[in-house]
């Protein structure tokens, strides 16, 4: 064989050895880490249908549109009406409605769930009804929201807060009920702050539209939410990932 061409064959398969060896060396894009949502209808999507006196729920839910809208995808555990003091505790949830109509709902306490959960992020943000259903203190929210992060923090869980949604005023959102709500609310961007926990915003995605009930966001608001808390997420899921290097 003529030299020249034995150089040739020889600069050829080096060419095809450096390049075999650069794919190798090119990492395969990290995969999104999940979350599991616990919240109440702000994510399991339930409003009443005032004219049908009949409880709907939205399709996508809440959830369903943050994983179309983002690349995180998320399971959904919320329940309708479910309240932090009861997610905490676990048992009866006072307000709790399923997808069915059914009511008489329970459910396990934050611990309990957490061990069962199989994603590395959890985002609770079952709290508003607190505000606006009863008359918890502003001391007591504030401890469960630290045992909250206590018990994330415990499990192993990368804990994501879901903060406050707008509200209007209405006979079941009353002006005391929508004090309490921003009051909670700056509570929990508060204890998020110092245990350095990311915090979604839904007050970001714009002012509120509410449905016939006087207290659910209609759809139209609950996609422009998706969609920034979406965003949010991914800058959480990059803070995970960042904290497993």
């Amino acid at each position: 064989m003529d030299a020249a061409i034995i150089i040739l064959v020889i600069v050829a398969l080096a060419v095809v050895a450096l390049i075999a060896n650069r794919g190798d060396r090119d990492p395969a894009p990290t995969p999104w880490p999940s979350a599991t949502v616990i919240s109440a209808s702000d994510s399991a999507g339930g409003w009443y249908d005032v004219d049908a006196e009949v409880l709907r729920h939205m399709e996508p839910d809440p959830v369903q549109m943050i994983n179309q809208a983002g690349p995180v995808q998320c399971v959904n555990w919320s329940i309708n009406g479910l309240r932090l003091a009861e997610l905490m505790r676990g048992g009866s949830v006072a307000d709790g409605v399923g997808r069915d109509g059914r009511q008489g709902l329970t459910v396990l306490p934050l611990r309990e769930q957490l061990v069962q959960m199989a994603t590395p992020i959890v985002i609770v943000g079952a709290w508003m009804n607190d505000a606006i259903r009863t008359d918890l203190p502003a001391d007591d929210f504030r401890h469960l929201v630290r045992e909250c992060i206590a018990e994330c923090a415990a499990a192993g869980k990368h804990l994501v807060l879901r903060g406050q949604q707008g509200f209007v005023e209405s006979p079941i959102v009353t002006p005391v009920a929508l004090q309490r709500i921003a009051q909670f609310g700056e509570i929990l961007r508060e204890e998020a702050r110092a245990a350095g926990i990311t915090l979604l915003d839904p007050l970001l995605a714009g002012p509120p539209e509410i449905c016939s009930d006087g207290l659910h966001g209609t759809e139209a608001y609950m996609r422009r939410i998706a969609a920034t808390l979406a965003v949010q997420l991914q800058a959480a899921a990059l803070r995970y990932q960042g904290s497993q290097a």
